[in-house]
C-alpha cells in the first residue's frame, strides 16, 4: 500500500537533517524509518479499504502501538547516549550534580513517558478489539438474535480511546472541552436506535437517520463524546487506567453511548428509538463502538443494509482518522521540543544545510 510521508513529519525531518551535529544526525537516522511507517499507517487507515473487517480495527490499534514503541526505543537510546540511564533516573542524577545535557535528558524522558501512556491506550484497545473477519457494519435481517455486543470489547475499546485522547491532550497542555455544536445537538435522528436491537430491526428510514447523524458530526466530536462516556463520572486523567465496566441497556433506556453500543437481550427492546441519547454525536459514538466491538451488529430490513453499513463505516473512518492525526500531532510536538533544545545547545556552532 502506498506510503505517504506527512508534511508535519517532513518539517521535523528537514530540521533534523539541517544540523551536522552527530546527536541530531543520529536522531534523524533512527526516526526516519519509523516516521515513514507511521505516516503510512495514517494513509492506510482501514476505512480506505473497500470492505473493512473487524480485524482491521485490531490491526489499526496494534500498528499504532508498534510504531509508537519504535519511537520510544529510539528515544531511550538517545537518552543513554546523552548521559541518562532511563527516565526515572534523571531526578536522582540532578541531585547528584550530573548536569550533562540535563535539559535534553529531561525533555526526552518526558516524551518517553508520554509515548508509554499512548502505547498503553493503544494496547488496551487492541486487546479489546475483535480478530474476526466479519465486516464492519454487519446487518442481521429481521433477526431474532440478541441485540448485544460483547461488553468487555465495547468497554475496552472505549477505555483505550479515552486513554489515548486524554494523554495526547495532556501532553499538548490542552483541555478537553465540550465539542457539542449545533450540528451535534440536533435530535431528529433518534430513530437510529431501532438498528441496535434484535427482533424486527430498523427500517430504511431508521438507517437513513443513522447516516444523517454520522454525517452531521466530525471525528473530533465523536472522539470527545466517547471520552466523556468512558469517563463514567471520573474526570481526572489518573483514572484512565481504571477498569471500565459499564453495562448495556436498550435504546430507550441507554443514557450513555457505551450502554447503547452494548445493548441488551430483552426481546421487548426491539424496534425502539433512542430516548436519552438523542444528539448526533452521541448516536454516532454508539454506532462507532458497536461497529468496532466483538459481536457488534446492527438489525435492519433488507432494503436498509447499504445505509447501515455506510453509517458504521463512515463513523469509524472519521474516528480513526482523527485519532491517528491526534497521535501524530502530539508526537510531532514532543519531537519539536527535543529539536528546539538541540538547536539551542548548538546555536553557537556553524551549521550547513544538508543537500
Amino acid at each position: 500500500m502506498k506510503k505517504i510521508l506527512s508534511l508535519v513529519f517532513l518539517v521535523v525531518l528537514l530540521v533534523l537533517a539541517s544540523c551536522k551535529n552527530n546527536v541530531e544526525a543520529g536522531l534523524n537516522n533512527r526516526f526516519l524509518d519509523s516516521f515513514n511507517t507511521f505516516s503510512g499507517l495514517i494513509a492506510d487507515v482501514f476505512g480506505l479499504k473497500a470492505d473493512p473487517k473487524k480485524s482491521d480495527i485490531k490491526e489499526y490499534f496494534s500498528n499504532m502501538a508498534k510504531e509508537l514503541n519504535k519511537t520510544k526505543e529510539s528515544l531511550v537510546k538517545l537518552l543513554k547516549e546523552n548521559g541518562g540511564v532511563g527516565p526515572e533516573v534523571n531526578n536522582r542524577d540532578e541531585k547528584r550534580g550530573n548536569k550533562k545535557n540535563l535539559g535534553l535528558r529531561k525533555t526526552i524522558s518526558i516524551t518517553i513517558e508520554i509515548l508509554e501512556e499512548l502505547i498503553k491506550g493503544a494496547n488496551t484497545a487492541t486487546a479489546a478489539a475483535a480478530a474476526s473477519n466479519e465486516a464492519i457494519g454487519t446487518v442481521f435481517i429481521s433477526s431474532n438474535n440478541s441485540g448485544v455486543a460483547d461488553s468487555d470489547s465495547v468497554n475496552g475499546i472505549a477505555k483505550g480511546i479515552r486513554w489515548i485522547v486524554e494523554v495526547a491532550y495532556g501532553a499538548a497542555e490542552k483541555k478537553i472541552e465540550n465539542k457539542v455544536g449545533s450540528n451535534a445537538a440536533g435530535t431528529d435522528n433518534k430513530d437510529a436506535g431501532k438498528l441496535f436491537s434484535g427482533g424486527g430491526g430498523g427500517d430504511k428510514d431508521a438507517a437513513r437517520k443513522a447516516v444523517a447523524a454520522v454525517s452531521a458530526v466530525s471525528g473530533d466530536q465523536i472522539l470527545h463524546t466517547i471520552v466523556s462516556a468512558a469517563r463514567n463520572g471520573k474526570v481526572d486523567v489518573g483514572s484512565v487506567s481504571d477498569e471500565l465496566n459499564i453495562s448495556g441497556k436498550n435504546a430507550q433506556n441507554a443514557a450513555n453511548p457505551i450502554e447503547a453500543a452494548i445493548g441488551d437481550s430483552i426481546s421487548s427492546s426491539s424496534n425502539q428509538a433512542f430516548s436519552k441519547i438523542t444528539r448526533n454525536d452521541e448516536i454516532a459514538a454508539a454506532i462507532v463502538l458497536r461497529g468496532m466491538a466483538k459481536g457488534g451488529r446492527f438489525f435492519a430490513s433488507d432494503n436498509a443494509v447499504s445505509e447501515v453499513k455506510q453509517s458504521a463505516q463512515l463513523s469509524i473512518l472519521k474516528t480513526v482518522t482523527t485519532l491517528a492525526d491526534l497521535v501524530k500531532g502530539v508526537v510531532k510536538e514532543c519531537l519539536d521540543r527535543i529539536v528546539k533544545i538541540l538547536e539551542e545547545e548548538n546555536h553557537n556552532k556553524p551549521h550547513t544545510a544538508s543537500t
